[in-house]
């Protein structure tokens, strides 16, 4: 490890960073604080020919950009994995809007092959949130920019994953966001539309039960003939039946149970 004071012009954002949005407003916050005390924590960078690339630290080089700043101190490592380091530097970071953070949380797991538990461990949260992040990589495309645009809240959106229909989705979508609808009432609207998707179902099945009886009762099949013995009063009855009669009756017997 090298602590050096380095160009900013030599410096460049790693293009694999998982932060895609910067607020201007909390980078000029930090512009100012870094102008008043100064940069207390060095940007971590690597050297990749005569340019160093950030590891970690863009946020206060963008901030020292912003104060026409010319040159910082940065810790040089060039022997550590760098794409690790930087996933996990952002992850940790509280800023970072929820699809970012889900988004470093699933390269970590498929680039690096760790499970939810060891994740966990590493970045200090628990698997729960871990997992309920990475549900939000579900969503469409309309319904992420709203939980980007702050239209909807993480807990809106991991509701609306719950809902497959996608037409439905982006209907209560829609009300959440005219509507003002709490996460509560949300879930309720979900509920009721499943309860009635379940009753739709149930009767469609009844029809086609009833469609099945009802084409079998027109059917014009060969007869055959049924012997029934009693062994006590050793008589003997004949019954008639078509060939599909028999188990259209046990179908119509166990659907009217």
């Amino acid at each position: 490890m090298e602590l050096q004071t380095i160009e900013l012009q030599k410096i460049i954002p790693d293009p694999c960073q998982p932060r895609k949005f910067f607020d201007l407003a909390a980078l000029e916050e930090l512009a100012s604080s870094i102008e008043q005390y100064g940069l207390l924590s060095p940007i971590i960078v690597r050297k990749q020919g005569d340019r160093y690339i950030i590891v970690a630290g863009e946020r206060r080089y963008r901030a020292m950009l912003l104060n026409k700043m010319t040159h910082a101190n940065c810790i040089v490592r060039n022997h550590i994995d760098f794409r690790e380091v930087s996933l996990i530097e952002n992850v940790q970071r509280e800023d970072l809007n929820p699809l970012e953070e889900a988004e470093a949380l699933s390269s970590l797991m498929i680039e690096k092959h760790y499970t939810q538990e060891e994740l966990s461990k590493l970045i200090g949260k628990s698997r729960p949130y871990i997992t309920n992040q990475l549900r939000l990589l579900r969503l469409d495309d309309e319904t992420k920019q709203a939980l980007l645009d702050k239209k909807i809240s993480e807990a809106h959106g991991r509701s609306l994953i719950s809902l497959d229909n996608l037409k439905l989705r982006k209907k209560l979508l829609h009300a959440i966001i005219e509507h003002h609808l709490s996460v509560r009432a949300t879930e309720k609207k979900i509920k009721q539309w499943k309860q009635k998707e379940k009753q739709q179902e149930t009767i469609k099945f009844s029809q086609y039960i009833q469609t099945l009886a009802s084409e079998g009762n027109g059917a014009s099949q060969p007869r055959f003939s049924v012997k029934k013995s009693d062994r006590k009063k050793r008589k003997h009855a004949k019954s008639r039946f078509t060939s599909d009669e028999i188990p259209r009756r046990i179908l119509i017997r166990n659907v009217e149970r």
